[in-house]
């Protein structure tokens, strides 16, 4: 959900439902490698149009065309967006996918990790339905083949049989690696449990032995005592005997 703070929206938590807005996709456009122009462009990231980014996506698709001056028939590249907007090469940003024909140059930018094989069928499909209408712009018709694109292709997943085999793969085996890591958590907490339990079991031999040495203890003060006050009832009556023998 967004909050707005100072007059600026931001995002709070959680992520968008719809896929596109989710920005798998950033945007996708035709470029004309003979006058540089940039013939259609769609933006198909929703935050972009909202936080101002838009502009620079847009900015960064009209530089494509002369930032490569002998573009390939197909490439794929990592950049970043500068300040202003135009490409450059970076690691750690976003994947940018050109394709070639007549004149023209397609363009996708996604994530790097989109699947540069899927962004490829993506990028022949917008070329198949667009190659017809580059020569003559129609903003409208490119938007709504660029949109129904973008949608379908969001999820690489469910376009590309091999990107899915590869996340579901991916996917089993994280389930598998937390698998294993809960038992070896549960076979740490039974062997702390075994060994609590070991000692526990010493603590009450201990506690039944201390006990048994004070009841023993007990019990020899108690016919100690007893033992003492007979004798000393010995000793009074041997006396008492004593004087009256004497006296007689």
């Amino acid at each position: 959900y967004q909050r707005r703070v100072h007059g600026k929206n931001y995002l709070v938590g959680g992520m968008f439902t719809n896929n596109r807005i989710a920005a798998n996709i950033k945007f996708c456009g035709v470029t004309n490698l003979l006058s540089k122009d940039l013939v259609n462009f769609y933006l198909a990231d929703e935050q972009a149009k909202k936080d101002g980014r838009g502009k620079k996506y847009e900015h960064m698709a009209r530089a494509v065309a002369q930032y490569l001056k002998n573009p390939p028939p197909r490439q794929s590249m990592t950049v970043e967006e500068k300040d202003d907007g135009t490409p450059s090469v970076n690691p750690q940003s976003l994947l940018l996918h050109i394709m070639c024909g007549n004149d023209y140059l397609y363009i996708m930018c996604a994530l790097n990790t989109y699947p540069t094989r899927t962004a490829m069928s993506f990028l022949e499909r917008l070329k198949a339905q667009a190659d017809h209408d580059v020569q003559r712009p129609n903003k409208k018709k490119f938007t709504d083949v660029a949109a129904a694109l973008c949608d379908q292709y969001a999820n690489p997943h469910t376009v590309d049989p091999l990107s899915a085999a590869r996340h579901g793969v991916e996917t089993v085996r994280a389930q598998m690696e937390e698998n294993i890591d809960g038992v070896f958590r549960n076979m740490e907490s039974a062997e702390d449990l075994g060994d609590k339990a070991v000692l526990l079991n010493q603590q009450g031999m201990d506690f039944m032995t201390k006990a048994k040495e004070l009841n023993c203890a007990l019990c020899c003060k108690k016919y100690q005592n007893k033992i003492i006050c007979a004798l000393i009832g010995l000793f009074l009556l041997g006396i008492i005997i004593f004087s009256l023998y004497r006296t007689f």
